[in-house]
């Protein structure tokens, strides 16, 4: 569940921002999933890293810092180039959960 009081704190209490954050989230993290897949296929694991970088922070932003651990977790695999068979499965979980927090809290 999208953390609300965290958003409009880091903000300043602004909330034309908190919903333009919210807005931009919504249509750039779908964007991102299929970006973090494409480059998982190409074994482009920096821009994986970089990807994954973005989505955990706009997650801690949000509050969300369960989904923020799992793609920081796909940030270190790919900069490590450790476990890599295993990146595929934790995007399809970290899509599947934020596909969720979308559809219900936005």
């Amino acid at each position: 569940m999208i953390d609300r009081t965290k958003l409009e704190t880091l903000l300043g209490g602004d909330e034309k921002m908190v919903l333009r954050f919210l807005d931009i989230f919504k249509t750039q993290t779908p964007e991102q999933l299929v970006q973090l897949k494409d480059s998982i296929n190409n074994k482009n694991w920096d821009q994986v890293s970089i990807t994954a970088h973005s989505i955990k922070n706009q997650c801690k932003y949000l509050g969300l810092d369960e989904i923020a651990s799992q793609a920081s977790n796909i940030e270190q695999l790919a900069e490590e180039k450790k476990q890599l068979d295993l990146l595929s499965g934790l995007v399809i979980q970290l899509e599947e959960q934020l596909t969720e927090i979308m559809a219900n809290s936005i």
